[in-house]
């Protein structure tokens, strides 16, 4: 039977279209050779070479994604979470990346992309090295063995970098350096040393006022609402006004002061001088979730830098917060004899009660 020749107007096949990720990634431990910049660069020289090579392809960047100072063991990065977001809903259909550690230094998370939510999804992953990857082009290299000898190899890095860093987290604990992202409220960095902390001119009256407005006789929730009526920026509010791009998982109350947010202060030693670090850690290097540890195993340091309360202050402070001490609902001061008397009989602290 003769070949049925091809009619000259019959429309051309419509050309396969690409609508091109770019997801770039950068922990803070990493060389300045991985920066964000260098790789955008890097992709875009090879996302043209993509272009020359498949004509009859339509290569079109949708966006680019980009996290920094982010670990790529934490899958919950926020530019991630917002690519994968974009491969739910079919606006991206090809994600690229110069190396399959920058998708994710987790084997088992990669695995798991490469091997069943990119495949369920339609999306082709392009890793430009380490390993070379094309999943459109070469389906079956998705499967080899190089894939997770390759995340192996990522992984371990990582566990070994997470390592040395909580080694060297430690050495500048021990030494009484300050090692958090933001000084505690009444401080800031000193811009000569981000590892000792200045008194902050502006803030610590306001710390003074609340170990003076304690010490005095004035509840915890009076103290709260006395600055809140006051206007007195909470420290969460405080800082974010200072241009810091403030978070505290384990912070309460918001934009508003609380009685949590005051006893956490008036227990803080951060006030007197003494440098207390380690509160919390987190489970593993692949597990990033935060558990607070006991007081035993916390870094404490004395003298590491100026006080905001003098130590007659703090020590009538601590003493008073072990009474079992509660205002009367209209008042904001405590009672003279609150958290002193105690039955005669079950020892148990006297508080006042309708009956």
């Amino acid at each position: 039977m003769p070949r049925k020749r091809r009619n000259s107007f019959d429309p051309p096949s419509p050309k396969r279209v690409w609508n091109l990720a770019k997801y770039v990634r950068k922990s803070s431990e990493e060389e300045d050779g991985r920066s964000i910049e260098n790789q955008n660069k890097t992709l875009d020289d090879y996302i043209g070479r993509l272009k020359e090579a498949d004509p009859a392809g339509e290569y079109r960047v949708v966006d680019l994604y980009r996290d920094e100072d982010c670990t790529g063991t934490d899958s919950m990065r926020p530019d991630f979470q917002r690519l994968l977001r974009d491969l739910g809903t079919r606006r991206v259909n090809c994600v690229v990346v110069t190396d399959l550690s920058r998708l994710s230094r987790n084997t088992s998370e990669s695995l798991y992309y490469l091997q069943s939510l990119f495949v369920a999804l339609n999306v082709r992953f392009i890793s430009m090295q380490l390993p070379h990857l094309d999943s459109f082009l070469e389906p079956d290299q998705m499967y080899s063995i190089e894939v997770p000898m390759q995340g192996v190899m990522n992984e371990e890095h990582c566990k070994s970098t997470s390592i040395k860093v909580r080694q060297r987290f430690e050495t500048l604990r021990r030494n009484g350096d300050f090692i958090g992202a933001f000084a505690p409220y009444g401080y800031r960095k000193d811009p000569a040393d981000y590892h000792h902390l200045l008194i902050d001119e502006e803030a610590a009256p306001v710390v003074r006022r609340i170990f003076d407005w304690y010490a005095a006789g004035m509840s915890k929730i009076g103290i709260a609402k006395r600055l809140n009526e006051l206007g007195i920026p909470s420290p969460s509010v405080y800082k974010k006004a200072k241009g810091l791009n403030y978070y505290n998982p384990h912070a309460s109350g918001g934009s508003l002061w609380t009685a949590r947010v005051i006893a956490s202060m008036l227990q803080n030693e951060m006030y007197i001088g003494t440098m207390v670090q380690g509160r919390y850690r987190v489970k593993s290097y692949k597990v990033h979730a935060q558990v607070t540890t006991p007081p035993q195993e916390w870094f404490c340091k004395e003298g590491t830098h100026a006080p905001v309360i003098d130590r007659d202050t703090w020590d009538k402070v601590q003493k008073l917060l072990k009474r079992d001490t509660r205002a009367a609902p209209s008042n904001r001061e405590v009672y003279l004899f609150s958290g002193l008397l105690r039955c005669a009989d079950c020892q148990k602290a006297m508080h006042r009660s309708k009956v």
